[in-house]
């Protein structure tokens, strides 16, 4: 599984069901490899504070493989900072992949 689904996967165990969010590269390289607005969502659906929420989701987010760190920014934004080995496990794939 990529890491991307693996996210994905986690966040879809702990936010309500068919909360719609968005897991995304975002646009300056300091907020992370990734990032999602999933506990903002999650909030507003259950009337909850939005940056408190992204924090008991951010506990359990680090439990994912390949991720060295999980960080709350602003009002409930979480980043995903990743190990360097999920950048070389991709590299070594693309280089093996000669037909592309």
């Amino acid at each position: 599984m990529m890491i991307r689904e693996a996210i994905e996967s986690e966040i879809k165990k702990i936010a309500p069901k068919g909360t719609r969010f968005t897991l995304e590269h975002p646009k300056k390289p300091e907020f992370g490899d990734y990032s999602t607005n999933a506990a903002l969502i999650a909030a507003e659906q259950k009337k909850e504070n939005a940056h408190d929420l992204a924090e008991q989701y951010a506990r359990h987010l680090r439990t994912v493989p390949g991720v060295r760190d999980v960080k709350v920014a602003g009002s409930g934004f979480i980043n995903f900072f990743l190990n360097d080995d999920i950048f070389i496990g991709n590299l070594s794939q693309i280089l093996g992949d000669k037909e592309r």
